[in-house]
């Protein structure tokens, strides 16, 4: 009977093992000035795993003198089959107007350092009101700069009356508004 649970316990382990690396390396993309964020994953592109395309991070971003949290994690295959994930966003506190969107991540479109996420809006509210039959859908762009040492960079978050199914190509001119206190990893199954 020991000899039973000795191998439940060791395939526990194994599922333990990936789970904590992947909330190690996300800790350590995370600023700690977000450590109230919320942040959530399925496992990232883990060795013996790179095969999946995936978009993960957070960050702040500046818009117009409003300063918004934004938390991705998207994952697909390399050519956008199977997107899973969420992506999150948020006002960050000490401005007049406040906005909350969470969506399921629909469609990942990455081409190499660049990512389009599509998702269907779960939760959005603003100034503390609950919006429905408005928004649906979500498209933005991502932009690794890791390799040029440049700060990383996201687009305007585009909204959509229906979730999309198929993410366009990523447009790098879109991607205008600078990262800071965080980081987007961007990973092409591709290369």
């Amino acid at each position: 009977m020991r000899r039973g649970l000795e191998h439940i316990e060791d395939k526990e382990m194994k599922w333990m093992v990936p789970i904590a690396v992947t909330l190690v390396l996300v800790a350590m993309m995370m600023s700690p000035n977000i450590v109230h964020a919320q942040f959530l994953t399925t496992a990232p592109n883990m060795p013996g795993d790179r095969g999946l395309d995936s978009a993960l991070g957070s960050g702040h971003v500046l818009d117009g003198g409003t300063q918004f949290l934004i938390n991705v994690a998207a994952h697909s295959r390399s050519l956008g089959e199977k997107p899973s994930g969420h992506y999150h966003l948020e006002t960050v506190p000490g401005g007049t107007d406040t906005a909350e969107l969470d969506a399921d991540v629909t469609c990942l479109n990455v081409a190499g350092n660049l990512a389009t996420v599509g998702g269907f809006v779960t939760r959005f509210v603003v100034n503390g009101i609950v919006v429905t039959g408005v928004v649906h859908g979500i498209l933005q762009i991502f932009e690794d700069n890791h390799l040029s040492g440049v700060p990383d960079a996201v687009s305007n978050v585009t909204s959509l009356p229906n979730a999309p199914s198929i993410c366009p190509p990523p447009d790098p001119a879109a991607a205008t508004f600078v990262i800071n206190q965080g980081n987007i990893v961007v990973h092409d199954a591709g290369l």
